[in-house]
């Protein structure tokens, strides 16, 4: 029991006793909160979640192109740096990049082609032919177009064509011996 000392308008003190168990509120107060109250509260966490992830995910596309058109144009690079190992004209080859040592080479060796499995270099022996690598697929189709519009200024006179979730970047009129 908990001695509970109470002050009546008279101010004579009286002293009474208190079962540990009763508890004594201001009318109206109520002590923690409903069920009902806390998945309200949860519901709005959420949607503030979902509205930060959502945002999130749509600044983070720009990024992700960025990504794209860097290796894009370091495997454009590549491709004419080849080239000029090989009496100015393109190698013929088509497959895999990773696969061909003189793109391997010209792009630093098997560690720095990690990033570009998947993609494919094309080019027919021919005076008068294309020349043309393809990228790996895409997971998004936002953040391939935005690659697609960063790289096509850079890589001048290169082409960029989607291809289903692939872009193809190509030089027509290329020699490849």
């Amino acid at each position: 029991m908990k001695k509970v000392e109470v002050i009546p308008a008279d101010q004579t003190l009286i002293q009474t006793e208190v079962e540990p168990s009763q508890t004594i509120m201001a009318k109206g107060m109520r002590k923690g909160m409903t069920l009902i109250e806390l998945i309200l509260v949860l519901a709005i966490f959420a949607i503030i979640i979902g509205i930060a992830y959502s945002v999130f995910l749509k600044l983070n596309k720009p990024s992700q192109a960025n990504k794209w058109a860097t290796k894009i144009s370091a495997v454009q690079a590549s491709v004419e740096r080849a080239k000029g190992y090989n009496s100015d004209t393109y190698f013929v080859y088509s497959g895999a990049i990773r696969s061909n040592v003189n793109l391997r080479n010209s792009l630093g060796g098997n560690t720095a082609t990690k990033d570009i499995a998947g993609w494919t270099y094309n080019c027919s022996r021919s005076s008068d032919t294309t020349v043309s690598f393809t990228t790996s697929a895409f997971d998004d189709p936002e953040v391939m177009a935005l690659t697609q519009q960063k790289v096509a200024s850079r890589i001048a006179p290169w082409t960029v064509t989607p291809s289903g979730t692939k872009l193809v970047i190509s030089k027509a009129h290329a020699v490849c011996q």
